[in-house]
């Protein structure tokens, strides 16, 4: 048994990320080279009811890999997310971006 959550497993383990400021958000952009649809239904499960978790997207790049895109609102990505990103066999690469929603006039 692995000691990092992986994308098999039941549930996410219960951490959070720190808060971000408001209109801020932390998103993750990462690939993955199998089971997207088992990926895609593990997530959904793991963050139903989360009102943070956006799905953003998901769809394929030029060069075939699929890719999926989440970002939480007002918070960062929970470490236990991350560690499942790392350590996935099925994630060939992934990114982490923070995006501010405060609009200044130019």
């Amino acid at each position: 048994m692995s000691q990092y959550p992986t994308f098999k497993s039941k549930t996410l383990p219960q951490s959070s990320g720190e808060e971000l400021e408001e209109n801020q958000y932390q998103g993750v952009h990462f690939t993955v080279t199998n089971n997207v649809g088992k990926i895609l239904e593990t997530i959904e499960r793991w963050f139903d009811g989360d009102d943070e978790v956006i799905f953003v997207d998901d769809g394929e790049t030029a060069k075939g890999l699929h890719f999926i895109i989440l970002e939480w609102e007002g918070c960062a990505i929970p470490p236990s997310f991350l560690e499942v990103l790392e350590h996935s066999p099925d994630v060939s690469d992934y990114s982490v971006y923070l995006r501010d929603e405060t609009y200044e006039e130019i």
